[in-house]
């Protein structure tokens, strides 16, 4: 389960990473909505993938 849910959770912060930083170099305007959409979402998946991240073993 805790892989599970570190996948869904990096897919989903890198994708909206991804179009919100595009979304802000190719468009003049970023509405608020937009804004108020994408970073918490970006903020709590991060936060999800980083908490539930593998632990590295060490040799």
């Amino acid at each position: 389960m805790k892989n599970w849910l570190h996948d869904k959770c990096s897919v989903i912060f890198w994708l909206t990473l991804a179009v919100y930083a595009l979304t802000l170099y190719f468009v003049s305007y970023v509405g608020v909505f937009l804004t108020y959409i994408a970073v918490p979402t970006i903020v709590i998946t991060g936060f999800i993938a980083y908490v539930t991240r593998p632990n590295v073993e060490q040799t």
